[in-house]
């Protein structure tokens, strides 16, 4: 509802917007959403981060040789 000057009335602005509480716990929040648990690589992930991490260095290491 807006006021007659055009500004809109203070108590109704966020309405129905579903805000968080003040004590909205954020940590407690990531455990219940996510399992609380950190990822840990398979194999296969290791594997091809190995890769990767290789690739960048032969890059790195062209670039440096000026090749």
């Amino acid at each position: 509802m807006m006021k007659e000057d055009g500004r809109w009335l203070e108590s109704e602005i966020y309405d129905g917007l579903d805000l968080p509480d003040d004590d909205f716990d954020y940590d407690e929040f990531v455990a219940r959403e996510f399992g609380g648990e950190k990822a840990k690589l398979n194999s296969k992930q290791a594997f091809w981060w190995l890769v990767a991490l290789l690739t960048l260095i032969a890059f790195a290491w062209l670039a440096f040789k000026g090749w």
